[in-house]
């Protein structure tokens, strides 16, 4: 409603996981609501689906039809963006990508193949590599050719991407890196020391893990909820919290 054509405007490109939509995503993650209160733009991409169901990403090392086929999904989002700021005045130095899941996993493939274009990354639930068995070598993402910033948020009751890593429950044996590994490996690319600040919430709220560059700035930080699955962390989920919870 306040969109004003004279002004460049942030975008966030926000990516649904594994079966499911750019609407639901929207929905669940309440990107529209914030981005009219914050002042952003915010595209929902789909992935390709399966009869016009089911839709997916390739992030790579991951997932399905998307990932067996070699969907150019990278390709895809690049359009996205230029589509977008064909339609809006778009601030080219800040331009955001978010993901849940396979969503996730697609936003570490984008940062790390065209870090020149997003000022920032952020994965929740998701993973930077995965193997398609417990005794089979795993792929991982590489890196970015220069350093993104990367935000993480994890439930540690996760079940399908779990986040000690292994093999992620209805997901055909497929197993993943754990989270704390995939941020570090992240972290690295980036060039940060390898082992992270912890802050602990004496409240009960996330724990945070912090990685930093020797000159002290952060490149990577891990919000661990405890007490949370494998769902997007937003107000329509709160119900998998104990009432006594700062995050209710």
């Amino acid at each position: 409603a306040n969109y004003d054509e004279q002004k460049a405007w942030p975008l966030v490109v926000a990516l649904h996981g594994a079966f499911s939509t750019a609407g639901a995503f929207e929905r669940e993650s309440g990107f529209s609501d914030l981005a009219d209160r914050s002042g952003f733009v915010v595209a929902y991409p789909n992935g390709i689906g399966v009869l016009g169901h089911l839709q997916h990403w390739n992030a790579g090392h991951c997932c399905g039809l998307a990932a067996k086929d070699h969907v150019d999904d990278v390709g895809f989002l690049r359009y996205v963006i230029d589509d977008v700021a064909r339609k809006v005045h778009v601030d080219p130095q800040r331009v955001y990508v978010a993901g849940h899941s396979n969503g996730a996993m697609l936003a570490y493939r984008f940062a790390a193949e065209n870090s020149e274009r997003i000022a920032a990354v952020c994965v929740v639930s998701g993973a930077i590599g995965s193997s398609p068995g417990e005794d089979q070598e795993t792929c991982r993402i590489g890196p970015p050719k220069t350093a993104v910033p990367l935000l993480a948020l994890h439930g540690r009751q996760d079940q399908s991407i779990p986040f000690a890593g292994g093999p992620g429950l209805h997901r055909g044996g497929r197993c993943y890196m754990s989270v704390v590994d995939s941020v570090g490996l992240w972290a690295h690319y980036c060039g940060c020391c390898p082992t992270p600040q912890v802050q602990d919430d004496p409240h009960g709220g996330p724990s945070v893990l912090t990685w930093r560059d020797a000159q002290g700035d952060t490149w990577a930080s891990l919000y661990i909820l405890d007490h949370w699955e494998h769902a997007w962390p937003g107000a329509c989920h709160c119900s998998q919290l104990p009432p006594e919870h700062p995050l209710r």
